[in-house]
């Protein structure tokens, strides 16, 4: 374990976790990348675009290009009183290192970098495209750093993105494609009354459309589409009184087959149905992507079944990911990053070996492509 504490992988995760960068703050994150790509020789690029901090670095050897994507920003860590040590000072008990945004994702950057450090780079060209804007609206991160790329004429073969996909062991999963983020806010009106001679409850007609709602995917028969109800707000106690109202916050994970509008027709027509007078907003949060080169996520997991005995699926469940604006750049993108037990709750951690072995498997990838 001694060996693994002291990896590069690991030392430069735990620089990286002592930098408070909530998104959309880097927090000082990409300075400390800069200057380590430098050492190794790349071409550097920073700018600051609304706040959003953002990362551009290029070895040029020619082709093929080699683009590796990833965020230093995090998400918010919540209630500190519930975390056993500080968030932001990242600490290592027995085999796991903790601390907020390990596994999302400063722990691949980490890896990554660690790889590119002991790879012998003869042929081909790596870039690093790192943003401060993953975790939110994502309108000056990676989107920007695509269009730059771009108008720059810059090749892209290969994308290779940090985010975490593992599930139960490291590299168990990769991902060729996510699914998109639908979101509804709705206010249903109903009829104030008391309990015991009202007739009418919204309450009882929001239960009937929840239930259907969750059921939307059986119409279009496709179960990768998913409802979860994420707020309700009804009344304000009052034991003896129907509330007049209620507000509900859902969302949709749908994917690339479905168009987001079908879902907000059959959603409003559910509503409409049965009756009910409401007024409501959507926002797409997030566009569904895949990629239908898939050669290089098959090259990963044969490398990683002759290499590492590890037995990979590729799939494009979980989370959104940048990949919907890598995917412009019309190369082969695949996803693969530490476990996803973890990501993002209080207390998060990694195991140390996942990390090290992450950064063995990186840069297997790399000889792969690149040699």
């Amino acid at each position: 374990m001694l060996s693994y504490i002291n990896h590069s992988s690991i030392k430069l995760a735990k620089l990286l976790l002592k930098q408070p960068s909530v998104s959309p703050k880097d927090a000082g994150c990409q300075k400390i990348l800069a200057e380590k790509l430098i050492e190794l020789n790349f071409t550097i690029d920073c700018w600051n675009e609304k706040g959003t901090s953002n990362l551009l670095a290029i070895k040029d050897k020619g082709p093929p290009y080699f683009l590796f994507s990833a965020h230093t920003d995090v998400v918010t860590p919540g209630e500190l009183s519930l975390w056993k040590h500080h968030p932001f000072q990242p600490i290592i008990i027995g085999d796991k290192l903790y601390g907020r945004g390990i596994v999302d994702m400063k722990g691949s950057i980490a890896a990554f970098i660690s790889a590119i450090e002991s790879f012998q780079h003869t042929k081909g060209s790596i870039i690093l495209a790192i943003t401060s804007d993953e975790q939110g609206v994502a309108n000056y991160g990676t989107k920007k750093i695509v269009e730059k790329i771009i108008k720059q004429n810059m090749s892209v073969d290969y994308c290779l993105i940090g985010a975490a996909t593992s599930n139960n062991t490291i590299a168990d999963c990769i991902k060729i494609g996510r699914r998109g983020s639908l979101n509804g806010f709705v206010s249903i009106q109903g009829k104030l009354g008391h309990v015991a001679y009202s007739e009418y409850t919204v309450l009882h007609e929001i239960d009937n459309l929840i239930k259907l709602l969750k059921d939307i995917n059986l119409a279009k028969n496709d179960s990768n589409i998913d409802f979860n109800l994420t707020y309700i707000n009804s009344g304000d106690g009052t034991t003896n009184l129907i509330p007049g109202s209620v507000d509900l916050q859902f969302n949709f994970r749908y994917p690339s087959s479905i168009n987001y509008l079908y879902i907000i027709d059959k959603t409003q027509t559910l509503m409409e149905n049965l009756k009910l007078d409401y007024k409501i907003n959507w926002t797409n949060g997030a566009e569904p992507y895949i990629c239908n080169k898939d050669e290089f996520a098959k090259k990963i997991t044969h490398l990683l079944k002759d290499k590492f005995n590890i037995k990979s699926i590729i799939n494009t469940t979980g989370g959104t990911s940048d990949g919907r604006f890598l995917n412009k750049l019309n190369c082969q993108i695949a996803e693969l990053g530490l476990c996803t037990n973890k990501i993002n709750q209080i207390n998060e951690y990694a195991d140390i070996k996942d990390i090290v072995k992450l950064s063995q498997i990186y840069k297997e990838i790399l000889n792969v492509i690149l040699q």
